[in-house]
């Protein structure tokens, strides 16, 4: 039986043994870090509307998990800290005991990742390594408080096929779906307005990208080891026009 430690209102860790289905008590209205982590057998999580909050890698090696809803009035979802600055950057590998690097991160990562923590203060946002390992959850929607999505949010996410993203969205970051083999099509709302470092990178049934004109960032590898079939749909004189030719990606012009 599944035994939930709750201190608050703040679900601090969930017990999980052999659990498919896990329906969090309406008494909760924060989750906090790694409270579901490598729960195995967790294939479908219901939380409760009065959930505002939920912590970092919450749900990192919860590798079954196929179905789960983000409450609408969640309002705050804390940042990586960058002093523990570890497994954030390429070449991973995930194991029980969470995500390792094949090297450190270097200074000027962590410089950058400061950077933003102070400078994006006022956003909402998908903490880090928020769905990690997920490698069933097939479908994704992102409520529309949210802002930003982190750093390895949905790293390793191998069999998601659907992102649904709203008006709202404007920033995604580094290795934010890496190795999301399952992806096929993404679309970006108006108010994306930079895409960071290898964002997509090894998305290899990536097909379709739809990148709006307010985008005008776009880093290196983004789309690195995605489909050969990739097109990135766009308008004429884009920065998406722009980084597609530099990058030999076929570019077709929206109506």
């Amino acid at each position: 039986m599944v035994k939930f430690i709750i201190e608050d209102g703040i679900l601090k860790k969930c017990k999980c043994h052999d659990e498919k289905e896990i329906t969090i008590p309406e008494s909760v209205t924060a989750i906090g870090h790694d409270a579901f982590k490598r729960c195995k057998s967790l294939k479908t999580l219901r939380i409760p509307d009065g959930v505002t909050k939920i912590g970092e890698k919450c749900f990192i090696g919860c590798e079954s998990l196929e179905s789960i809803q983000l409450p609408e009035n969640i309002s705050e979802l804390p940042t990586y800290f960058e002093e523990e600055c570890v497994g954030s950057i390429p070449l991973f590998d995930y194991h029980d005991n969470g995500w390792k690097s094949s090297s450190p991160p270097s200074r000027e990562y962590c410089e950058r990742q400061a950077m933003y923590r102070e400078t994006i203060s006022q956003y909402e946002y998908t903490p880090f390594g928020m769905f990690s390992g997920c490698s069933h959850l097939k479908s994704i929607e992102i409520p529309e408080k949210v802002t930003k999505i982190d750093v390895c949010a949905f790293a390793d996410c191998s069999a998601l096929e659907e992102v649904i993203l709203h008006e709202g969205i404007q920033l995604i970051r580094d290795y934010a779906f890496v190795n999301c083999i399952s992806l096929k099509k993404i679309w970006f709302p108006e108010t994306v307005k930079a895409i960071e470092r290898s964002a997509f990178e090894g998305c290899s049934g990536l097909k379709s990208v739809t990148i709006p004109e307010n985008v005008s960032i776009i880093e290196e590898n983004v789309f690195k080891g995605c489909s050969p079939e990739l097109i990135i749909y766009g308008r004429a004189e884009s920065y998406a026009e722009t980084y597609a030719q530099k990058n030999n990606i076929r570019f077709k012009i929206m109506d």
